[in-house]
């Protein structure tokens, strides 16, 4: 699985953290910690992770006249509303956001459909050979001449449905992959 990205350039990483692009970069001059400054033939790179902690941590001196996310500092009266903090809420929520776009456009995001789909065809898989290990444990019990053989018919009966059931999982997910890139195609 390919590593999600959290490094982004100067319109994207201003973007993401809800920043005009000139205040980005005043922000880097304050001491914002970027991977690299963008210069000719080189992009910016930004950590939003780093940037948002950055963002969050240097609101300290206006923070704490409003009182603190972690409670420390003057507390806000019931009901006021916090602006700063909000604010350093939606940058991480954005951040976060950004990392689930890259991802998915990485693939290494599943769709919830279709894991749905697997577990349900799985579980038909796995009732339909509980329901039929009933009569073969019995004809197998009956052939069985010691309660050793009897164990060992039991194990290998368990062994068979759980097979099943893994290929009828396995089986599931590649007939929805194929399905899901066929509906790239379109």
């Amino acid at each position: 699985m390919a590593a999600i990205s959290t490094v982004y350039g100067l319109n994207e990483s201003a973007a993401l953290l809800g920043l005009a692009v000139n205040t980005l970069k005043s922000k880097v001059d304050q001491g914002l910690p970027i991977i690299q400054r963008g210069a000719k033939g080189k992009p910016w790179q930004i950590s939003i992770p780093d940037a948002v902690a950055w963002l969050s941590s240097n609101q300290s001196g206006k923070r704490e006249a409003l009182g603190n996310l972690d409670g420390s500092g003057p507390a806000l009266p019931s009901g006021d509303f916090n602006l700063l903090e909000e604010q350093a809420r939606e940058r991480h929520h954005k951040a976060n956001i950004a990392e689930m776009k890259a991802a998915e456009m990485a693939g290494d995001l599943v769709d919830r459909n279709s894991v749905r789909h697997a577990c349900e065809a799985a579980a038909v898989v796995f009732r339909t050979g509980l329901e039929n290990a009933g009569p073969r444990l019995a004809q197998k019990a009956r052939s069985a001449a010691t309660s050793a053989q009897g164990k060992t018919a039991v194990q290998a009966e368990i062994t068979l449905i759980l097979k099943t059931t893994s290929d009828g999982l396995r089986k599931a997910a590649r007939v929805r992959s194929d399905a899901d890139m066929g509906d790239d195609d379109e």
